[in-house]
């Protein structure tokens, strides 16, 4: 039985896997792909495990391997919103404690300053860059990418930054995004590299989630700027509240002695 069920799909997540694993507290952690498995590093007392889980399913690892008093850590992505719901509606099944880690953000919400477009959602920024003329740089990844295909000759407008990952990129090919309009690279990238693949792409709209700090997000605004490229930004699809992942460390050892 574990103490701590971390699910892990941001750098905090396996930042606090590497470092519970240190504290000796036994802890499984669950990701989403073998990808994100692969980062982790796996000792005596903290086992991890990848692939996707439903509500039901996670109801059942959490009733058949978390301690009655395990806490059930949720560090997925900002804008993996139906996977936190299904994480905060399990632990309160459960009854096991639920402690949210989140990064904070690059921009406050609706700010607005030259060069820069905030929009609401995946198919907002889509439908505003459809009213545009000029290469698109996307660096969301590849799961939204198919609400871009509605774009005007967004086969040889629209630039897409995705995984390495050979599904990814079969899944990309199969929308239309192949040959030098799809970059296939592991990040967050410094402002050089951005700013290079600005130039290279020719791209007058860099399109971005606000991924915060640990994300990226600096550096892509500030080659967006350098580079006189205008910034869409996506918001985050929640209004949270959470902890930073120093502070689950703190209150987990805390509670653990």
């Amino acid at each position: 039985m574990y103490k701590i069920l971390l699910f892990a799909g941001t750098s905090e997540g396996h930042y606090l896997a590497d470092r519970l694993k240190d504290t000796g507290i036994p802890t499984l952690v669950f990701t989403a792909t073998e990808y994100g498995k692969s980062l982790l590093t796996e000792s005596e007392t903290l086992r991890a495990e990848s692939g996707r889980l439903t509500e039901a399913e996670m109801i059942e690892r959490i009733r058949n391997e978390a301690e009655p008093d395990a806490r059930i850590i949720d560090a997925t992505h900002p804008y993996a919103a139906v996977v936190t719901e299904n994480i905060r509606n399990a632990a309160a099944a459960t009854g096991r404690a639920y402690i949210r880690v989140l990064r904070k953000g690059g921009l406050a919400d609706e700010k607005t300053e030259e060069n820069v477009i905030y929009v609401k959602s995946t198919e907002d920024a889509a439908g505003f860059l459809s009213e545009t003329e000029g290469n698109i740089l996307l660096t969301t990844g590849s799961k939204e990418l198919a609400a871009f295909t509605c774009i005007p000759d967004y086969k040889e407008r629209v630039f897409a930054r995705v995984l390495s990952l050979p599904k990814v990129v079969a899944a990309c090919a199969e929308l239309g995004f192949q040959g030098k309009n799809l970059i296939c690279m592991q990040g967050p990238f410094s402002e050089e590299m951005n700013r290079a693949l600005i130039h290279q792409t020719k791209a007058e709209y860099l399109v971005t989630k606000d991924t915060g700090r640990e994300g990226g997000f600096p550096e892509k605004e500030a080659a967006a700027a350098s580079c006189g490229c205008q910034l869409v930004i996506i918001g985050r699809p929640l209004e949270e509240e959470g902890i930073s992942p120093d502070e689950c460390l703190e209150l987990v050892r805390s509670s653990s002695l």
